[in-house]
């Protein structure tokens, strides 16, 4: 999650502000953030061991392993349940470089906006041992030895990305952000993860940071960043400019929010949205993603965003996207988002109180539409053992899974009641991509249960891309 969060780029005001030059965005590696994040990875936070670039990993493994129990790894591994996801990069931007880690300013200085789950007299501890950390590795010798990768990743963002933004959108829909500065960071260690952060910079803006992560990169491989990331990009640079909004009115919109998270409340903490607040600015995120892609008229790229943000339980986002087209269209009646903010409230308001009606429409809807899809999904036809055996053999090295047609190379091993079974390599598809075989190692006289495909996760799908139905099977061993 918290994924995924905060930035801007510069902008003209006016209806008929020029595009802007690629150059204005300012594309790098942040060595500050990277070095967090290899402490955070050898911490073992799992946010932070998801990286995608097979050669990068290899890279920082071998280079930092001997270096897990150093006071810094072992700081962070004690932060676990006050520091994660976006809180690391939050941090990472107030420091003045990747050597010294000193803060820019001070961290107890209400205005440099710390983010509430550092307390200043951690944060400053930690970012001493963090600079002996750089000393200690001699960290600046791994970075020099990676530049080439790094440079292959960073044309790969501005040519195959940022270049397909169109940033007029947001100067017509925000206005200007003249005195802000913007740089969207590739972030190898990310995943799939994608965070922002955002620091005043003393001019009267901010200084705004996009990080985000790549796609799977096999080894020998540099990652390649495409138009399908636009969503992303985005999504994250509308932070910017709502989170402040929400942050602004979260008196007005707090109980509103907390009733339309209730329902759905399970399915936003596994995402890192549990909070009223961060619901709410997600919320408004999303929403004004679909209307990015909707007022350049690619409608198709609007309903797919729709159909994601349904899967991820925000069943409110479509409405609210709608609302947010009366903003959109009428700019001269609504200069900015504030004079807007009388109906998003009164909106919000009524949302929240027809709550449980909306959530049960909603998901008698969205099952109808899912049950459809399952109809004509993929099914497992059989599994080595059989679902069910109650007196399998502990010293079997496989568990075999047969589906009635060809998989995509995906999937999603779910976690479920009992052991989840030790793994003892790399799942494996025939050539036919019909069977996937597990190598594992069982324990006598132990349940194991495993789920393929859940709720939301669908990584089990066939070559056109419909998902398996959900189902948890089970064998017990002798």
């Amino acid at each position: 999650m918290n994924r995924i969060r905060l930035f801007a780029l510069f902008l003209f005001s006016g209806l008929t502000a020029p595009a802007f030059c690629q150059d204005l965005i300012e594309v790098r590696i942040d060595r500050r953030f990277e070095l967090m994040s290899i402490v955070f990875r050898l911490a073992d936070f799992s946010e932070y061991r998801m990286g995608n670039v097979t050669d990068y990993n290899e890279a920082v493994d071998t280079y930092f392993s001997p270096f897990k129990e150093h006071a810094a790894v072992k700081m962070a591994r004690g932060l676990r349940e006050s520091v994660a996801f976006d809180a690391i990069p939050n941090l990472a931007v107030r420091v003045a470089d990747a050597v010294s880690f000193t803060p820019l300013r001070s961290l107890e200085d209400p205005a440099t906006h710390l983010d509430s789950r550092w307390k200043p007299g951690v944060a400053a501890e930690f970012l001493k041992a963090m600079a002996s950390f750089a000393k200690d590795t001699k960290a600046d010798l791994f970075f020099e030895a990676q530049e080439p990768l790094y440079r292959e990743a960073l044309a790969s963002c501005r040519e195959g990305l940022v270049s397909h933004l169109d940033q007029t959108w947001f100067a017509r829909t925000f206005g200007k952000r003249d005195r802000d500065t913007f740089a969207l960071c590739v972030a190898l260690l990310n995943g799939g993860g994608n965070y922002g952060a955002s620091m005043p910079n003393g001019k009267g803006g901010e200084d705004l940071f996009a990080l985000i992560g790549t796609e799977e990169t096999p080894k020998g491989k540099s990652p390649n960043f495409t138009q399908a990331y636009l969503g992303t990009l985005v999504h994250e640079f509308l932070h910017s400019f709502l989170n402040p909004w929400v942050d602004r009115h979260l008196q007005e919109l707090k109980a509103a929010g907390e009733a339309l998270n209730e329902p759905v409340m399970e399915r936003m903490r596994r995402q890192a949205y549990g909070e009223a607040s961060t619901a709410l600015r997600e919320s408004m995120v999303r929403a004004f993603t679909i209307r990015y892609f909707r007022d350049l008229g690619k409608e198709n790229e609007a309903r797919a965003q729709e159909a994601e943000h349904d899967k991820r339980g925000f069943y409110w986002v479509k409405d609210l996207a709608v609302l947010l087209g009366d903003y959109t269209r009428n700019r001269a009646e609504y200069p900015d988002l504030e004079a807007f903010t009388p109906k998003l409230v009164t909106a919000f308001k009524t949302w929240g109180a027809d709550a449980p009606k909306r959530f049960a429409a909603w998901q008698e809807a969205r099952q109808t539409r899912l049950d459809a899809l399952y109809a004509k999904g993929p099914k497992l036809v059989s599994m080595e053992p059989a679902d069910g055996t109650q007196d399998v053999d502990p010293t079997i090295a496989v568990i075999r899974f047969v589906f009635d047609r060809a998989m995509r190379s995906g999937m999603a091993l779910m976690r479920s009641d009992g052991r989840f079974p030790e793994s003892a390599g790399k799942p494996t598809w025939d050539v036919e991509g019909k069977v996937l075989s597990i190598p594992v190692r069982l324990k006598s006289g132990t349940t194991y249960r495993i789920g393929l495909n859940a709720e939301d996760v669908y990584g089990f799908q066939d070559r056109d891309g419909t998902p398996l139905r959900p189902i948890v099977v089970s064998f017990r061993t002798r």
